[in-house]
């Protein structure tokens, strides 16, 4: 049976009689050393060895003491790791440089045992309390840009991240294509078979969503029974036909628990923007809203796309053999305007 995992420590420092004893205090009391004389080599291992402790004996090394601490410190931007100076030679002008060059602490009498191992708990000990906060801090990012019921990004983040594709699409000239899905007739289900069973439900969907997708195109709530799917580099075409797999796939589903059974369908709008033709996100997630209330409009359980909404066309839902294999699309003709949708307006679940 293993002990407790021993403390990685990077030891930057020529091989004296002091790097040595210095390695077997650290020893002793539980730290794992890593010793490098090189201080370009040790740099090269701060990433991969990920230390808990830096300790920096500056005596003989071929950089400056406060030039090694600047760049130490710059390769441990993202944690909070101590930097001890360990050399009693040093002037008071040099250790303060050092300091103020990213070490955190200069030990003038390095070869005290105990003071130097008091020292590095009380460090290890401030490093515990910033690793925390950072954990507290990715947690509550994550809360930040999750839905809580679902685990989708939210409406923000869906938003955030469409500037930073639209941006992309703009750069590389490519087209973007943006789904919007909304659940048919959703609150009869919630009236019917109360809330805990529409969060079932909408819980299986996200599942459903998420098959059906790629790594590289993002599922976002919307809001109530309202879902995004943002698809980089992705024509009409190809998102249409993604939309009708997706609504297929739905209608098959069976949504159940324990003797509720209930079958449910989806109404999906598709817009695009081509290269060239790119405009802000605000104006994307209009486009598809319009077409999905013209899939709404239609007789729901459809999937209709912003150029039939401009009548330019009409959508011609593949075979059930294209639409589960390649992205297909076409489109159909209507002028149906609903409001335009505001990127800060309360989203409620629609009855219909």
């Amino acid at each position: 049976m293993s002990g407790p995992r021993k403390v990685p420590t990077l030891l930057i420092g020529t091989r004296s009689r002091f790097t040595k004893w210095l390695a077997q205090v650290l020893g002793r009391a539980g730290f794992a050393v890593t010793q490098r004389s090189d201080p370009r080599r040790a740099l090269a291992l701060v990433g991969r060895l990920r230390p808990a402790v830096v300790f920096i004996a500056p005596e003989g090394l071929t950089l400056e003491a406060r030039d090694l601490c600047q760049m130490v410190r710059a390769r441990l931007v993202d944690t909070f790791v101590p930097i001890l100076l360990v050399d009693g030679s040093l002037t008071a002008e040099q250790a303060r440089a050092c300091v103020q060059a990213g070490a955190d602490e200069f030990l003038a009498q390095p070869d005290d045992e105990e003071a130097i191992l008091v020292r590095i708990q009380a460090w290890l000990r401030i490093k515990r309390f910033h690793d925390e906060l950072a954990e507290a801090n990715r947690a509550l990012l994550q809360l930040s840009m999750r839905d809580p019921l679902t685990g989708l990004y939210n409406r923000n983040y869906f938003y955030e991240n469409l500037a930073i594709e639209l941006e992309r699409t703009r750069r590389y000239a490519r087209p973007i294509s943006c789904i919007m899905v909304d659940i048919d007739h959703f609150k009869p289900v919630n009236d019917q078979y109360g809330h805990v069973f529409g969060d079932l439900v909408l819980s299986k969907l996200v599942a459903l969503l998420r098959d059906a997708t790629r790594r590289f195109e993002m599922v976002a709530r919307y809001g109530g029974e309202e879902f995004t799917i943002t698809m980089p580099n992705t024509t009409t075409k190809a998102a249409a036909v993604l939309a009708e797999r997706l609504r297929r796939r739905v209608a098959r589903e069976t949504f159940r628990e324990g003797p509720v059974k209930v079958k449910l369908t989806i109404s999906c709008g598709v817009a695009t923007f081509l290269p060239g033709r790119v405009g802000d996100p605000d104006e994307l997630v209009n486009q598809a809203d319009a077409a999905m209330y013209l899939a709404k409009n239609r007789g729901r359980n459809q999937v209709a796309t912003y150029d039939e909404v401009l009548g330019k066309g009409n959508f011609a839902p593949p075979t059930a053999e294209a639409a589960g294999g390649a992205r297909k699309t076409g489109a159909r003709a209507s002028t149906v305007r609903p409001r335009p949708r505001q990127k800060g307006a309360a989203t409620k679940g629609r009855e219909d």
